[in-house]
């Protein structure tokens, strides 16, 4: 959290109660939840330490953690400026209907005056070279019954299919973890 500029209302979603609750023990911890200790906890009977928190409101960020589907949400259409994604892809069953999901509630652009919220992907997937994909490939079947992850997915056709407009794309590790910046499709007037 201490990468999100200050301000910043954080929401972060797992599909998994227990990662969850794990969740929001560390951002009690560190001050970042609702009621966190040093953060909120004011009752309204002091006008001078309500100011100083509301500026600490400001000035830090403020995370919530929630059990969520990454297919569908219960949130609203245009319900947040951003969406971040980390290494989530290779381990959804259906990432193209997350990556959908995840356009649907971000914020829409409506022509030039009215950007669209970002979507931004930090994946790891098929390389670009050959010679690692074939690797990936061929150990890809183990590797997922036991760690949940296809390591060898195509990121990047994953990415065109949910009909994101990417913006820039960053590839690392040989090609094999992805930096990518998407938007919704912007709305046609």
């Amino acid at each position: 959290m201490a990468y999100y500029p200050p301000g910043v209302t954080l929401t972060a979603t797992d599909c998994s109660a227990p990662m969850v609750e794990v969740c929001k023990r560390k951002a009690e911890r560190a001050g970042y939840a609702p009621g966190a200790r040093g953060f909120f906890g004011n009752d309204g009977k002091n006008e001078k330490l309500e100011k100083r928190e509301n500026v600490a409101n400001e000035t830090r960020v403020l995370a919530d953690a929630r059990v969520s589907d990454a297919a569908a949400s219960p949130f609203a259409s245009d319900s947040f400026d951003a969406v971040v994604d980390t290494f989530g892809l290779c381990s959804f069953e259906d990432p193209v209907a997350a990556l959908r999901e995840m356009s649907r509630v971000c914020r829409k652009g409506r022509g030039e005056k009215d950007a669209p919220g970002k979507i931004y992907l930090l994946e790891h997937g098929r390389s670009d070279w050959a010679w690692l994909s074939n690797i990936l490939d061929r150990h890809a079947d183990p590797h997922a019954k036991r760690w949940g992850c296809y390591w060898n997915r195509d990121i990047l056709a994953i990415v065109r299919e949910a009909g994101l407009e990417i913006q820039s794309v960053a590839r690392y590790h040989l090609g094999t973890t992805y930096v990518i910046v998407a938007a919704p499709p912007t709305r046609r007037r």
